[in-house]
């Protein structure tokens, strides 16, 4: 039985961990974070992948990287949702080959703005002081290639409007469940 890989990814502020945790409680998936901004907690080598991955995304062989999760986490879950930073960027070409191993990637999306005004937020409400220029530096790339028009069926709108409103829970799982649906059919139209 197919159980689904889901990749999110997008740039900081967009609304990553609150979408997988979403996906994680309401579908049942395994959440496995991948993250460079949380002292090693959270990166490749610390869910037993190699430690190069971490240094050089481009290093990282997808194909291993999803038989390994199908292995150790599929049975006892109903899939699994994978979450990347936003310096983790996917080229066109990876996320077409993989569609084809049958991962669903989602590029959660919003303005710079908005994003922006989602990343101050979350850290002044940790107590913590936003750091503009490295906000900049770290999604500034991110931005320029997500915006390319070849990234467009891939983009899942996380704000409302142009004012930063997010959407309601059930909206969230509507739109989930219609975007899932679209690149399977694309899936299964290259097949």
């Amino acid at each position: 039985m197919y159980k689904p890989i889901v990749f999110i990814f997008g740039p900081s502020g967009v609304g990553k961990s609150f979408y997988s945790n979403l996906i994680k409680n309401e579908y049942e998936y395994l959440f496995l974070k991948i993250d460079t901004d949380n002292n090693g907690k959270n990166t490749f080598a610390a869910h037993g992948f190699p430690p190069e991955w971490d240094k050089d995304f481009l290093k990282v062989e997808f194909k291993y990287f999803l038989d390994e999760l199908k292995k150790r986490y599929e049975v006892e879950n109903n899939g699994i949702i994978v979450s990347f930073p936003t310096t983790y960027r996917f080229t066109r070409e990876n996320l077409n080959d993989l569609m084809k191993l049958g991962v669903i990637p989602i590029l959660l999306w919003g303005t710079e703005e908005n994003c922006k005004r989602a990343a101050i937020n979350r850290i002044e409400k940790k107590g913590g002081k936003f750091n503009e220029s490295r906000y900049d530096e770290r999604n500034s790339q991110t931005f320029k290639l997500y915006r390319q028009s070849q990234y467009d069926i891939f983009r899942l709108e996380a704000f409302k409007n142009e004012k930063g409103s997010r959407f309601l829970r059930e909206e969230i799982k509507t739109q989930i469940n219609d975007f899932i649906f679209k690149i399977q059919q694309i899936v299964n139209a290259q097949e």
